[in-house]
């Protein structure tokens, strides 16, 4: 299956098999053939097993119906919570608790809207626990969305990486800004790296410069692109550009931005 980690599979996670990616309708049924369940994960690949009694066609298509990472859900109107998220639909995300302290996402109604409420340690004691955004009670297929956006930001954010490059490492340091000869904006590194630990939380000045450098004392080439995770609109955005240093086999990544003064850096 080409879907992996990057995608938000894990190993346990089931799928439902179909013939086509038609969406079923009254007219035009589209039945499921059988399950398979992902053995291992990889970033982009997972391998599926199948059963030894089923038969599938050379071509076919599925659909995730279950994830072994679920996310935890609470609301007050718990009856309301059990509408918008039958078990036997959209048990491939969320589970129902029943109280707020075992949740990661609240929801509220008030005035006919729902709001959200994030429970994360990562983000809540930097930018607070709301969602700005709101949705209507009654539309069911958006607050779905919203709740499969918050498990794939927590799933992307949480995750680590191996360590089979052991001779490639990040340091993220304050930058000073110099002219040079030539007029032109230099900038270099000072003081300490700031993600020597991990998590690493840093306090910085909304008009500070800040670099991130990759060091690869490998022989093998690397593309490296940097993602900021956006916990306001639950949003993974690539926002940098990336230079080869060949004195240093290093690459210098400079991006801008312009979020709260708390950051979280994994």
């Amino acid at each position: 299956m080409e879907a992996g980690t990057a995608l938000g599979i894990t190993v346990g996670s089931r799928v439902a098999v179909h013939a086509s990616n038609l969406l079923e309708t009254p007219g035009r049924p589209n039945p499921r053939l059988g399950y398979l369940t992902v053995t291992s994960v990889g970033p982009f690949a997972s391998v599926l097993k199948i059963p030894s009694n089923i038969r599938f066609p050379k071509l076919f298509y599925y659909c995730l119906i279950e994830c072994s990472q679920k996310i935890a859900l609470y609301c007050e109107d718990s009856r309301w919570l059990g509408t918008v998220f039958p078990p036997e639909e959209h048990n491939q995300s969320a589970i129902i608790v029943d109280d707020v302290q075992s949740c990661d996402l609240q929801l509220t109604i008030i005035g006919g809207k729902v709001y959200f409420d994030r429970h994360n340690a990562l983000v809540t004691p930097h930018i607070g626990a709301r969602i700005f955004q709101t949705i209507d009670v009654d539309n069911a297929p958006e607050i779905r969305k919203v709740v499969e956006s918050s498990l794939r930001f927590y799933h992307h954010l949480t995750r680590t990486g191996n360590d089979d490059f052991p001779n490639v490492w990040m340091e993220l340091r304050e930058l000073r800004e110099e002219p040079s000869d030539d007029f032109d904006q230099l900038f270099t590194p000072m003081g300490n790296n700031l993600i020597a630990d991990e998590p690493a939380t840093i306090v910085v000045d909304a008009f500070a410069s800040f670099g991130m450098t990759i060091f690869n004392q490998t022989e093998l080439p690397l593309y490296p692109y940097l993602f900021y995770f956006d916990p306001t609109d639950l949003t993974i955005g690539m926002f940098t550009s990336h230079q080869l240093n060949p004195l240093t086999n290093s690459l210098q990544m400079n991006g801008t931005h312009h979020s709260p003064e708390l950051g979280q850096a994994t």
